[in-house]
């Protein structure tokens, strides 16, 4: 293998188990830097209006508490009980593709942000004003960010990436593909990832 070595995360930012996928790949990419190479791909839970009822804020708050327990470096909020539950999982997704557009370390930041705002801060990442404010909090070009959010190109990239998704041999959130391997369902030790890249790395 001439270049870095691919790996491909299918995520949501809704699903609290990403995060600990995201967290522990962060510290992947900081310990072999260029070696790797991780790209994220938007695999919706929701793509439309969460049905009334589907999914209750108990519901989250226990498997944030579990997430919590998994991961000792992530401290998730109470979402409120009487609070609306996000209506989407299409909106974030769509802001990190804006953000990327402007760099890598832009969606970096941005990505990371996001799911702190929905799983620590219990913020409506739905809502367009809140994925404003979040650029804006990241340090992005925040006019440039808005004119990518309105333009709807960045929704048809994520349809891709659903779409593309729905042909792969999983099911799972997170699913990490690591190029030259098969797909690993859920938020696993980082020891397991570490492994998986010394197998396959040069």
């Amino acid at each position: 293998m001439g270049g870095p070595l691919d790996i491909t995360v299918y995520y949501d930012y809704l699903c609290p188990w990403c995060y600990v996928a995201a967290v522990r790949l962060q510290k992947i990419k900081e310990e072999y830097g260029d070696r790797v190479a991780i790209t994220w791909k938007g695999l919706p839970l929701s793509m439309g209006r969460v049905q009334q009822g589907s999914v209750t804020s108990s519901y989250i708050n226990d498997v944030r508490a579990r997430v919590c327990q998994e991961e000792g470096s992530i401290s998730c909020g109470v979402w409120p009980v009487s609070g609306p539950l996000p209506s989407s999982s299409l909106p974030a997704l769509v802001a990190s593709k804006c953000a990327r557009f402007q760099g890598e370390e832009a969606f970096e930041r941005y990505h990371m942000a996001l799911f702190r705002a929905y799983l620590e801060e219990c913020r409506d990442i739905s809502r367009c004003e809140i994925l404003i404010s979040i650029a804006r909090e990241t340090g992005l070009d925040e006019g440039r960010f808005t004119y990518d959010l309105d333009s709807g190109e960045h929704e048809k990239v994520v349809l891709e990436e659903y779409e593309e998704a729905k042909a792969l041999p999983f099911s799972g959130l997170p699913t990490v593909i690591f190029e030259g391997g098969f797909p690993i369902e859920g938020a696993l030790p980082i020891e397991i990832y570490r492994r998986a890249i010394e197998r396959l790395i040069d």
